[in-house]
């Protein structure tokens, strides 16, 4: 909203799965800046870290996430993401 851009259906589709609804209209419409810790109330982050520690924590949860039968966690994910991938692929091929 700040640089004059209008969403997308397709762009809004995944944050309405991420963001906590009390934070969707300051954070989409109001154009709303978080610092961390609010960024992490709102949903946009999953976790917060001491400064120096981001990249670590990372690494352990990819590996965390690599323990995961590989096949489980594909169709998992693609499961949870089909109704946003309709609706972006809808939606550019309105372009």
């Amino acid at each position: 909203t700040k640089m004059g851009m209008t969403f997308t259906p397709w762009a809004l589709e995944p944050l309405s799965h991420r963001l906590s609804k009390q934070h969707w209209i300051a954070s989409i419409v109001q154009a709303r800046v978080y610092d961390p810790d609010g960024a992490l109330e709102a949903g946009y982050l999953d976790e917060v870290v001491p400064e120096g520690e981001a990249v670590d924590r990372a690494v352990a949860v990819a590996a965390e996430l690599a323990a995961l039968p590989a096949q489980a966690y594909a169709a998992n994910k693609l499961m949870t993401r089909e109704n946003s991938i309709e609706i972006a692929r809808a939606d550019v091929a309105k372009l």
